[in-house]
């Protein structure tokens, strides 16, 4: 049995989210709506996960692996840290990842809905969608532009996960992503 923090691991942002982005890239490549139809409940499941255990439309609980590959990053060897305290727990929990997966997963159920002619459901998830990028921008976009995250390493991806509504970010100057 490994020592440490592991236990911590269950529905890690990133990896579970690809419940959502492996069927919808899938559809993207062939065009075929029965992988969307097959996969619908399970995507919708993740989403919903992902929204129980958000606050405030934030999801900063549990543990997310967040940018773990760059260079002298601390999170792998916290994973095997004998105690949680809460600064490791607040690094674990890799809020601006997390929020970032939630946005994305969410729009593209969606799109997912949309696909599959469930207006409603669509509407409500664009809807979700939309509240969870308007909390990432209030929580990690200061108000002069810069991304500001926990690590203070502003994550190129996040920009990218953030597609729910292209008009979120257009505003924001250049600084916002390199600063």
């Amino acid at each position: 049995m490994m020592g440490g923090l592991v236990h911590l691991l269950e529905g890690s942002a990133g990896w579970g989210d690809a419940t959502v982005i492996v069927p919808w890239a899938l559809y993207q490549v062939f065009g075929d709506q029965r992988i969307l139809a097959e996969q619908y409940a399970s995507m919708k499941a993740w989403v919903e996960y992902e929204r129980r255990h958000a606050h405030h439309y934030l999801w900063d609980s549990s543990y997310h692996w967040g940018e773990w590959l760059e260079p002298d990053d601390i999170t792998p060897g916290l994973l095997f840290s004998n105690e949680l305290t809460p600064e490791i727990q607040r690094h674990l929990a890799a809020p601006h990842i997390a929020t970032a997966y939630f946005a994305h997963s969410t729009h593209l159920l969606a799109q997912t809905a949309q696909v599959l002619g469930r207006e409603e459901e669509a509407q409500e998830y664009s809807a979700l969608c939309q509240q969870i990028t308007d909390a990432y921008v209030r929580a990690f976009v200061a108000s002069d532009g810069p991304v500001s995250i926990p690590t203070g390493k502003p994550p190129m991806c996040v920009s990218w996960l953030l597609s729910c509504s292209p008009s979120t970010c257009e505003h924001l100057p250049p600084s916002a992503w390199w600063t």
